[in-house]
Parts: structure tokens; C-alpha cells; sequence
């Protein structure tokens, strides 16, 4: 794993990121880190009581520069009752309405084709996954994080969608259309949110 001594205390993390596709090598490469609450708490993270410690994505642009945006798979303290509402997902409040766009590091976005496919996750982690399999997928923070107030979020459009052609494919959790309308909603929503600027038709899959 990468090579921080502490990373020993965060097994659980650990197991968790190689359980759903991460390497060492998708680690090193996202530059993920495992951070205590006191760390999350000091670097804009809300203080909600009993949370434990959190695996970190740093947000960065088209161009792999860090945009100071970050966000956590959290973890709250064993022993304790935990409300199940509280989040598990978390971004630092300083960006908190405007939700983060995750451009993968493992992918190569200076080599995008014409006609391309990108795809749509509604999470950071599944854009890895996606990614280290040949796709490229953009991460978002939950179903509705491409959305600031109701309107595409700018990051997207950084994507030459009109002059390649790109062809938009949004990929939501299969149980969307029994357990989760909530999911359907957003993605119709953004569906017609593409349209409207990239003047782009979107696939729509439930995974």
C-alpha cells in the first residue's frame, strides 16, 4: 500500500478501496489518503459528532491541476449509536454548494477521441474503477452533484463536447429504478442539463 506508516491503523479503509477495484498502484496514482476527523475538521470538513476518520480524493481540473476541493468516504466511531442518515460521503464546506467534479487521474484526458464516450458516476470512486478499466468516467459527489442551483455545473464543461463530439453515457446504481426514484430523477434532470449548452444527447444505464 502507499507508503505511509500510519496506513497499518487504517486497514479497514484499505480493505475497503481493494475490495471495490483499487490497487497500490490506483492508490498511489490518485494520490489517495486516509485522514483522521481532526485533519477532515481542520481542512473545512463539517464537525459532525462521532466521525472517525475518511479516505480523501483531491478534486482536480481538466489539466490535473488541484482545485482545492476535496472529499471523503467517511467513517464514524465504533461503539457509538450512529443515525444511519447522517452522510458517508463528504465534501469540505468551503465548496459545499458547488459540488465537485472528479476528473480521474487514471485516465488520460489529453486523449480524447472524437465520438468518445464519457461516462457519469455518482461517485469519486466508481470514476476510478471506470477508469482503471480503459473508460473515461467522471466522478461526481452523489446523484445530484452535477447540479448548482438546478444548473450544469461549469466544471463540465471543460469537456470539448461540441467540437469531438462526446457522446455522454450516465451511469447510476442498478436499484435506481425500484429503490432509489430519487436517482431516476437525477438522472433525467441531468440528462436535459447536457442537452441544453453542449448541445449533446445522453445515454442513460443503470448499472
Amino acid at each position: 500500500m502507499p507508503p505511509q506508516p500510519e496506513w497499518e491503523e487504517f486497514k479497514d479503509q484499505i480493505t475497503y478501496l481493494t475490495e471495490r477495484g483499487h490497487t497500490q498502484f490506483s492508490i498511489r496514482r490518485c494520490d489517495l489518503e486516509v485522514k483522521t476527523a481532526t485533519w477532515l475538521f481542520e481542512n473545512g470538513f463539517p464537525r459532525i459528532p462521532g466521525l472517525s476518520k475518511g479516505i480523501v480524493w483531491k478534486l482536480r481540473d481538466l489539466m490535473g491541476v488541484e482545485t482545492g476541493k476535496l472529499g471523503a468516504r467517511v467513517w464514524y466511531q465504533r461503539g457509538i449509536v450512529v443515525d444511519p442518515s447522517k452522510p458517508k460521503f463528504l465534501m469540505n464546506s468551503k465548496f459545499s454548494k458547488v459540488p465537485g467534479v472528479y476528473y480521474s487521474p487514471l485516465a488520460n484526458w489529453d486523449n480524447l477521441e472524437y465520438g468518445q464516450r464519457i461516462y457519469f458516476c455518482e461517485s469519486f470512486l466508481k470514476a476510478d474503477i471506470a477508469c482503471s478499466l480503459g473508460f473515461h468516467a467522471v466522478g461526481m459527489s452523489g446523484c445530484w452533484g452535477w447540479s448548482t442551483g438546478g444548473e450544469l455545473n461549469y466544471e463540465f464543461q471543460q469537456l470539448p463536447w461540441s467540437d469531438l463530439r462526446l457522446k455522454p453515457t450516465i451511469c447510476f446504481d442498478s436499484n435506481v429504478c425500484d429503490e432509489k426514484p430519487n436517482l431516476m430523477l437525477a438522472a433525467r434532470r441531468l440528462s436535459a442539463a447536457l442537452e441544453v449548452p453542449q448541445r449533446v444527447h445522453s445515454d442513460i444505464l443503470y448499472l
